[in-house]
């Protein structure tokens, strides 16, 4: 009866993580969906099916990857660096090249940032969900400074999408290609914290 309990238990952990990293994987990425679906191309409709299918298919991807990278790579902490480049790559390679279309010499859209937007939705997911007591300050900075950034110009962009629609272009643009790579500041903090701590 008591290894029954604990395995509920383990289970009812573990569905609980995957919920919460879907949730904020899905903040993440869904609000630069938001911008470009919505402010930018007036379509409700392509948001909803982007973060209903494209954003939960590659989140939960990343989350059983990032499982098995976790396993792989348990005596040398470089599980979450391997797990930024890997899910980054696949976000980039699969969803933007294949699926949008946002293939090197064929689009304008700036690579590094897909890349660092995909990688950083499995990351900022991974950070939100360690419960590990070292990493409580990079969360909640990381965190601000997303919320700060990210609604500051969502806010922006729904003002003056009725006011001027290329001037919310504009600004969430700008948002989309300097705050998302910024955010690497925080995923750096945080290889570095989790660095130190295999060491100890």
């Amino acid at each position: 009866m008591e290894v029954r309990t604990i395995s509920t238990g383990n289970a009812n952990n573990a569905k609980r993580r995957y919920i919460h990293f879907l949730l904020f994987g899905i903040l993440y990425v869904g609000i630069q969906e938001f911008w470009v679906s919505v402010l930018w191309k007036g379509s409700l409709i392509s948001f909803a099916l982007a973060v209903v299918i494209t954003e939960v298919l590659y989140l939960t991807f990343a989350f059983f990857v990032g499982k098995w990278i976790d396993a792989i790579f348990s005596k040398i902490r470089i599980a979450d660096l391997v797990a930024y480049v890997v899910c980054g790559l696949v976000g980039l390679i699969t969803i933007e090249w294949i699926f949008v279309g946002n293939r090197p010499g064929e689009t304008e859209a700036n690579q590094f940032v897909m890349f660092t937007t995909w990688g950083g939705a499995a990351l900022f997911a991974r950070m939100m969900t360690d419960s590990s007591a070292n990493v409580v300050k990079v969360k909640l900075y990381a965190l601000r400074f997303f919320l700060l950034f990210t609604g500051l110009a969502t806010l922006l962009g729904l003002i003056f999408a009725v006011i001027n629609s290329q001037l919310s272009f504009a600004i969430t643009y700008v948002a989309a290609i300097l705050g998302y790579p910024i955010m690497n500041v925080f995923f750096i903090w945080y290889f570095f914290i989790k660095a130190r701590g295999s060491e100890a």
